[in-house]
């Protein structure tokens, strides 16, 4: 990277234009912005000039060359330290020498022919600040060009491996790896190993020489042995075979539970003896069983030089599926209905392995018809049975229901109108196998007065019983009034005298009833049953006041139904 600084003009006349040229090896400062043309310096214009430093000052070698190209007309900053050698070169636009070249302390220079100066400036290495420059002057006044660099005289720092020594077996020789570090002052060396690390090295001591050089190459060398030793290969002798073959038999199959097999079984058997060759071996081939077995023993023997051996394995086979029943308890009635709860239990039989577990028993205890329950077993061998049902298991536990019909219990009805009372059984699940019966008892001759209906009990189809069932209810006359001589407004009869009580009874249809029993009584005091008037349809009743106190009387009409009329006169 460079940088670029501008600095203030210096003014030159045409007999006065230079040209200071200072060439660097390392091409990092110029000083530029000559005059375009001959004319433009013959015609005495201003010319401006720039100096450009470097960012850093740059490396060269100890005792090195540095060429610097400059432009008189700015001043920079520069410097070098010893060891390195300055040629100045200054001339003008047109070729002519400088009138001279000045030095910066602490060098000095010396002014050549056509105005070049050569200065050498030699300080030690820890010199911090030894610097240099040519100075040239016009009619407007003079500059300074100045650079510095960094000598770099210390080779880098190099580490090798201790001397090396390896073993092989292979009588061309042996691969080593080994590895080197390197550091510099100023940047990473590049390090070269001959023989490198990773070559093949031949039987015998090998050296290996390793040189580290830096960026202005500087270098250091270094070097360590590496030495491969062949082995001799090592002579084996065999003992004597005093062992018998090993045998070691190979089951596979799919093993189940207690040692049970589920499926065909393969025994390979495997016979070795590291000392010597087996010699015979009897029962030893692969044997496939395929068929249930409680146990078959399979026998293999070898023998070699160390002695005789033999391996025993018994394969149990069971791959059949126990079978599983289910039973339901209690068993239903004859209508094929249960009115408890219903267990379903399950057992198995197998004839291998046998029954290891069954399912536990399902209690069903939910009304319903059509239900079931299933279950399975296993056997010792680990095979679960299919599935086994009990089903169509109907449970009804509710008794039928009883109500009775057609009349309402407290209810209350018009001779002549009074509904047919009845029985109605229903059950929602298993259904009326018994209905209940009816029986009306109370009233009188009449037809009228309190009446009970009762229902007997019933059953259903799954044996429930239900309850029977009750009501009561009345019938009455449908009394149509009192007549006159009674009708309001309120009579006043005399004390003592005869007072005709009329009414008349119909039944719900409308119809005057004759039959009807009524007891007419005076202030509750009973006087007697009035009688039917066929006639006029009405009944009818005197009532004699005879010693009767004078006042308020009511007239009450008791009918044989229970019901009771009452009308209210005055004796005087």
């Amino acid at each position: 990277m460079t940088r670029r600084y501008t600095t203030g003009p210096l003014t030159l006349r045409k007999a006065s234009l230079w040209r200071l040229a200072v060439v660097a090896a390392v091409g990092l400062l110029a000083l530029s912005a000559l005059p375009t043309s001959r004319a433009q310096a013959a015609s005495g214009s201003l010319t401006t000039f720039q100096i450009v430093t470097p960012s850093a000052p740059p490396v060269v070698p100890a005792n090195g060359t540095a060429v610097f190209t400059a432009e008189a007309g700015t001043t920079g900053n520069p410097g070098l330290l010893s060891g390195v050698v300055i040629t100045w070169s200054v001339t003008d636009s047109n070729g002519t020498p400088a009138p001279g070249c000045g030095t910066v302390s602490p060098s000095s220079s010396t002014t050549g022919v056509d105005g070049r100066a050569s200065t050498t400036l030699t300080a030690g290495p820890s010199d911090p600040g030894v610097s240099g420059g040519c100075q040239v002057w016009g009619d407007a006044g003079s500059k300074t060009a100045k650079q510095k660099f960094i000598i770099d005289s210390t080779p880098p720092s190099l580490t090798v491996p201790a001397d090396m020594e390896v073993e092989t077996e292979d009588e061309g020789g042996a691969v080593v790896t080994f590895s080197v570090t390197a550091t510099d002052d100023h940047g990473t060396p590049t390090v070269v190993c001959t023989p490198p690390s990773g070559s093949t090295f031949p039987v015998g001591t090998t050296t290996v020489s390793c040189t580290a050089t830096d960026s202005v190459g500087n270098s250091t060398t270094e070097t360590f042995t590496i030495t491969v030793v062949l082995l001799e290969p090592a002579i084996v002798v065999a003992p004597a075979d005093t062992t018998a073959p090993t045998i070691v038999a190979d089951v596979t199959g799919t093993l189940g539970n207690g040692g049970w097999y589920t499926s065909d079984v393969t025994v390979t058997w495997t016979v070795t003896d590291g000392e010597s060759a087996i010699g015979s071996q009897t029962g030893c081939d692969a044997v496939t069983i395929s068929t249930d077995t409680a146990g078959t023993t399979l026998t293999c023997t070898a023998t070699s030089a160390g002695g005789t051996a033999s391996a025993t394995v018994t394969i149990k086979r069971d791959a059949t599926k126990p079978v599983t029943s289910a039973s339901a308890s209690p068993a239903p009635n004859g209508s094929g209905w249960n009115n408890t709860d219903v267990t379903v239990t399950f057992t198995g039989t197998d004839g291998g392995s046998g029954i290891a577990t069954c399912d536990p028993a399902v209690t069903l205890s939910t009304e319903g018809a059509g239900q079931s329950a299933s279950g399975s077993c296993t056997d010792v061998a680990g095979n679960v049975s299919d599935p086994a049902t009990a089903s169509n298991i109907n449970i009804d536990k509710t008794a039928p229901v009883v109500t009775v019909s057609g009349v309402s219990n407290l209810g209350s009805y018009s001779l002549g109108s009074v509904p047919a009372a009845g029985c109605s059984t229903t059950d929602s699940l298993s259904g009326v196998a018994t209905s209940a019966t009816v029986t009306v008892t109370g009233g009188n001759a009449n037809g009228v007065g309190t009446f009970t209906v009762t229902c007997s009990a019933a059953t259903d189809n799954a044996g429930n019983a239900g309850a029977g069932a009750s009501a009561s209810y009345t019938v009455t006359y449908v009394f149509c009034g009192f007549k006159q001589p009674l009708l309001v407004p309120v009579q006043s009869y005399k004390t003592g005298s005869t007072i005709p009580v009329k009414f008349c009874v119909r039944d719900g249809n409308g119809q005057s009833v004759a039959t009807a029993v009524a007891t007419v009584s005076a202030n509750g005091v009973p006087q007697g049953v009035a009688r039917y008037d066929a006639t006029d349809q009405q009944y009818i009743f005197n009532l004699r006041t005879k010693g009767m106190a004078v006042g308020p009387l009511t007239i009450s009409v008791a009918f044989d139904d229970g019901t009771t009329q009452s009308i209210g006169v005055t004796l005087k």
